[in-house]
C-alpha cells in the first residue's frame, strides 16, 4: 500500500484531518464518510516525506496555511460532510 492511500485510511479510522508533505506537492484529506459533527474536536495529523520512502509525522504550530483538498474527499464524501 502507497503512502497517500494510508493517509486517508488514517483519516477515516481515527476521524482526523491529515496533511501529507512530498517534494512534489502537499495535500489535505478529510475523513469522507461522517461530517465536521461528528467529533467534538478536530485533530490534525501532520506527515512528511523525510527520505525516498521514509516518512514522519511532524507537528505544526500556530496560523499555518492548509495544503489543497484532495480530489477524493471533493468527489466521494457523504452528504453529511458537507455540513
Amino acid at each position: 500500500m502507497l503512502m497517500p492511500e494510508t493517509v486517508v485510511l488514517i483519516a477515516n479510522m481515527f476521524g482526523v484531518i491529515d496533511h501529507f508533505f512530498t517534494s512534489v506537492g502537499s495535500i489535505t484529506f478529510f475523513p469522507l464518510w461522517r461530517g465536521p459533527r461528528a467529533f467534538q474536536n478536530h485533530h490534525v495529523l501532520t506527515f512528511a516525506l523525510a527520505y525516498i520512502n521514509h516518512y514522519v509525522i511532524i507537528q505544526l504550530e500556530g496560523e499555518y496555511l492548509m495544503p489543497s483538498i484532495s480530489a477524493l474527499c471533493i468527489r466521494h464524501k457523504d452528504s453529511s460532510a458537507t455540513e
